[in-house]
């Protein structure tokens, strides 16, 4: 016989569609200070779901979903990328071993 998995703690976060480029939206977005700060009233051991389309459909978020990278007006830049600044850039996942 399978069980199902019930009640199980989850974080789910709404993906929202507001724009056609980070420039247009980012009054509007949260910083990665304030997005911590959120994720500690969580529980660690919570899954994260990405809920799209009001809960119509559901997305994973894994180890190499987040990235860091620049914007301008046009266009989002990613390392390696013309145009990309390696002094403005910091390796976030470098960061992240630090704290842990």
């Amino acid at each position: 016989m399978t069980t199902k998995n019930r009640n199980r703690k989850a974080l789910f976060i709404n993906g929202n569609r507001s724009g056609y480029s980070p420039a247009q939206i980012e009054h509007q977005t949260m910083t990665v200070g304030d997005l911590i700060a959120m994720l500690e009233d969580f529980d660690p051991d919570s899954l994260v779901f990405l809920s799209n389309d009001r809960g119509y459909t559901y997305g994973h978020i894994g180890d190499y979903d987040m990235w860091e990278g620049q914007y301008d007006d046009h266009r989002v830049y990613d390392e390696g990328d013309e145009g990309f600044d390696e002094e403005l850039a910091y390796n976030l996942l470098g960061d992240i071993e630090e704290v842990a």
